[in-house]
């Protein structure tokens, strides 16, 4: 288990200055900070060293879901299928 932190102003500057000035990951931040990414990330935007919460970017969608059997899912729907992949079965109007 991760060994609880006391946040200081030093800490602060290190975080922001590895995030903003070096552009280096989060997982090298940890590495450098000895703490762990989430912790960090939380701290990062905290004080403004990251534009976005983590995690926001899935948050961010805009179109809705295509529906079940839509071409551009055909194949990723027929992916495990044996053998040759079937053809998009295309709607017949009588």
């Amino acid at each position: 288990m991760p060994k609880p932190v006391q946040w200081s102003s030093e800490l602060d500057n290190a975080l922001s200055d590895l995030l903003t000035r070096r552009r280096v990951s989060l997982r090298a931040a940890e590495r450098a900070l000895g703490v762990s990414r989430s912790v960090l990330a939380k701290r990062a935007y905290a004080i403004g060293a990251r534009e976005t919460a983590p995690g926001a970017e899935r948050g961010m969608i805009t179109s809705a879901p295509l529906p079940p059997g839509h071409p551009k899912t055909w194949g990723a729907i027929c992916e495990g299928l044996s053998g040759q992949q079937p053809d998009y079965p295309l709607p017949v109007f009588l």
